[in-house]
């Protein structure tokens, strides 16, 4: 396996040198042969493997229908590539609390190479009236995080349908011809997909296209000639969207799409106060798309829909270099002139794939030159569109350096630490590592002021020193220390003896907590919900606004706490129960660690264990969702247990929290 990912690196590489030929290296681990419809199950498997197809593969009715090769009952045909059954106790989430069991994707990892063949009649038919959890992802395969190129499916069938939800269920469906989500540094790259996407759900978000209903990666030359629809069942009161795309649903913050062409229709069935999207090549786009198009004319709202509730958009929601062509442009093989011809031809309704029958030259040709590192390779091509004959590859030796004659920095010296230098090939510009000399630190340049490096408090003392004015490093010998302030506020029921006096003059000095009254702390009050996220968002720095309103049916706009639980909930903190958040209800320890766990990602905070762990008597009462929780907190020294006991379900005092936070925020605070 180590060696396929060697492979596919070598790959990628030829891939940013501009080849448009697909390479498969001679080795003695081979990419897998993909030739019958069981074949496909292979990949499943092994879903970091490499693969290619040999042949065009046609899948039957028999193939997808019980007892057929490729039949799975939930899924009434094909089940998606790498999707995986997960029973509700197991979650891998916590804070997503599905109902039932359901499926979540497994990514495939690694490269399927298509060689121009084509899939036929795969039909995927996920049809459910009771778990709208059990199948949201729809695709050949569920998520993309490798490699997919060269790949043609058509006559395809994707349908999906979901039963009704409540109101406090949120989930998004995911449907696309190649892969319903094409994950970060995912590569989808000349595939095309004709037939049809039905996706109808209830209140729920959609996002629905010809090649990915969700890209974070990239998809290029690709093309969709494949009818897709999405309709909400929806009910009065509830929001949501649906975004229906020729290339990709919605083409997130990494995402990039290039030279893509749609000429697929479109429909969006948004009824109520949802919103339907109909986006030519994007249907929301927060990424990048270049040199992208879409035949005119393919974008309908239902006819059974609230017309005003569907906006079809061509390149509103995509970059200006998106566009829907006019009749005479269609046409006009000029108006695709980043579309590579050797992939591409032209014809009156528009780009489309060339496909053929390989014609194998009679003589190997040189397809990537060998580098100064790098390998070249000769083969046997073919003479139409200059894919590589599996077999016929020969390695060509690395050239090695041609070292110039003069130094050059490759790193500056700092205050403390040396630079180097060296010779660098003339060819490529490379350093050479036998040529490399050190360079000697410049030295510190200390500033003549002090600068305050930690400000005392009412619990420690602070620090001040001189520093260099280049690396900020401290003098040695320069430092002072700043005398502890006086509590800020006094507490008559927080006596200076008491094992919480510094935890509570530290938090309050900080201004995290505050007293329940102006002489009184209480220590020992039971910490409540909606005490502890309040706590958290003044720690975090966070401005609230009370007058707001939340997710929650228990927490109405206008209480004190209101703003702090909308900040957490909004920024995945903390999640309620059935729709409720139970303000009032004490905190229990178990709690006290998820939710910690969750702000340090927040935060984008590492909790590094500074002890061994614990192996706690009564560890099995500790609930599964918060077991790695109370681990990594125990681990990173800010809970610890009495007499060799958690008390996972015990409730928190307002002293012992105010030790927690306190520790937490000088060991890990930012």
């Amino acid at each position: 396996m180590k060696m396929r990912r060697i492979l596919s690196v070598l790959l990628a590489v030829c891939l940013l040198l501009g080849m448009t030929a697909t390479l498969a290296f001679a080795t003695d681990d081979p990419p897998v042969e993909i030739s019958t419809a069981a074949d496909l199950l292979l990949i499943a498997d092994d879903p970091d493997g490499d693969y290619i197809l040999t042949n065009d593969i046609t899948i039957t009715e028999a193939d997808v229908s019980p007892g057929g090769v490729l039949y799975d009952e939930t899924f009434g045909g094909f089940k998606p590539i790498g999707l995986s059954l997960v029973t509700k106790d197991d979650s891998p989430d916590p804070e997503i609390p599905f109902p039932e069991n359901y499926y979540d994707p497994v990514p495939f990892t690694g490269t399927l190479n298509g060689q121009g063949y084509c899939i036929k009649g795969l039909t995927i038919n996920v049809v459910s009236d009771t778990n709208v959890a059990a199948c949201r992802y729809l695709g050949l395969f569920a998520q993309n995080s490798g490699t997919v190129r060269d790949l043609h499916i058509v006559d395809a069938a994707y349908t999906l349908t979901a039963p009704s939800v409540a109101a406090s269920v949120i989930y998004t469906f995911f449907a696309g011809g190649i892969a319903a989500r094409n994950a970060t540094d995912a590569l989808i790259e000349k595939c095309s997909f004709g037939g049809t996407i039905d996706v109808t759900v209830p209140n729920l978000k959609v996002l629905a296209a010809g090649i990915a209903g969700d890209n974070n990666g990239t998809i290029k030359n690709c093309l969709n000639t494949a009818e897709v629809t999405a309709r909400h069942t929806i009910e009065a009161g509830f929001l949501n969207y649906l975004l229906v795309a020729g290339i990709a649903g919605e083409n997130s913050a990494n995402g990039l799409i290039q030279t893509s062409f749609n000429r697929g229709k479109l429909t969006a069935s948004a009824v109520n106060e949802s919103v339907g999207l109909v986006g030519a090549v994007i249907g929301w786009n927060y990424g990048r798309a270049e040199n992208s198009f879409s035949a005119p004319g393919l974008f309908f709202p239902s006819d059974a829909c609230d017309t005003s509730a569907v906006r079809r958009t061509g390149g509103q929601h995509t970059e200006s270099n998106v566009r829907i062509l006019t009749d005479a442009e269609l046409g006009d093989a000029e108006t695709y002139t980043d579309f590579d011809p050797a992939i591409w031809k032209f014809e009156d309704n528009g780009p489309s794939f060339i496909t053929h029958e390989h014609v194998w030259a009679a003589e190997a040709t040189l397809v990537r030159p060998a580098t100064c590192t790098g390998t070249g390779l000769s083969a046997i091509c073919c003479t139409e569109c200059g894919a590589t004959k599996p077999g016929s590859e020969e390695i060509l030796e690395a050239l090695g350096h041609d070292a110039g004659s003069e130094y050059v920095v490759d790193k500056e010296p700092t205050c403390t630490e040396a630079g180097s230098k060296s010779y660098h090939c003339n060819r490529c510009k490379a350093s050479i590592e036998s040529t490399a000399v050190s360079i000697d630190p410049v030295g510190h340049t200390w500033n003549t002021e002090y600068t305050v490096d930690r400000a005392a408090t009412a619990s420690k003392e602070g620090v001040k020193s001189i520093h260099c004015s280049v690396c900020g490093a401290i003098k040695p010998g320069s430092e002072v220390v700043i005398p502890k302030l006086a509590p800020a506020v006094t507490f008559k029921d927080v006596p200076k003896k008491a094992w919480y006096y510094d935890a509570v003059a530290y938090t309050v000095s900080k201004g995290i907590f505050a007293g329940i009254t102006q002489t009184t702390f209480e220590p020992n009050t039971p910490m409540t919900r909606a005490m502890f996220v309040a706590t958290l968002s003044r720690m975090a720095g966070v401005k609230v606004n009370n007058n707001v309103k939340t997710v929650f049916s228990d927490v109405k706009s206008g209480q004190w706490y209101t703003g702090a639980v909308k900040w957490a909930s909004d920024n995945g903190i903390v999640s309620g129960s059935d729709g409720k958040f139970m303000p009032n209800d004490p905190i229990t320890r178990e709690q006290i660690c998820t939710i910690l766990v969750t702000y340090a990602k927040y935060k984008k905070i590492t909790l590094t264990p500074k002890q061994a762990a614990v192996s706690f008597k009564d560890a099995a009462k500790i609930s599964k969702w918060a077991k790695a929780a109370v681990t990594t907190c125990q681990r990173a020294g800010l809970v610890a247990g009495a007499n060799g006991s958690f008390n996972p379900k015990g409730k928190a005092t307002r002293a012992e929290v105010a030790q927690i936070l306190t520790m937490f925020d000088k060991n890990f605070g930012k």
